[in-house]
């Protein structure tokens, strides 16, 4: 009985080495290529990419102007507090 449990452990830690030696030179060789699947997608994300920064650059200034604007209003609004407060 302990002889085929011994066996087995035997060739379950074989099987496991084994199949991780495997898969570590195969993972190697597959993701360290560029095949032309990847280098389309690559492309796609790059385009996609530009885009939005292109629609994002006009959206940010908007911003920035819409902010400068609130902050003026806000401290005219705070200068006719302050001076009607002084009265």
């Amino acid at each position: 009985m302990l002889k085929n449990s011994k066996k087995f452990i035997l060739y379950a830690l074989y099987i496991l080495s084994l199949s991780s030696v495997f898969i570590v030179f195969c993972l190697t060789i597959s993701f360290g290529a560029y095949p032309k699947l990847i280098a389309t997608i690559i492309s796609a994300f790059d385009t996609i990419e530009t885009w939005l920064v292109r629609i994002a650059t006009p959206a940010a200034a908007v911003s920035v102007r819409y902010r400068s604007f609130h902050a003026e209003i806000q401290l005219s609004e705070m200068k006719k507090e302050f001076v009607q407060a002084k009265k």
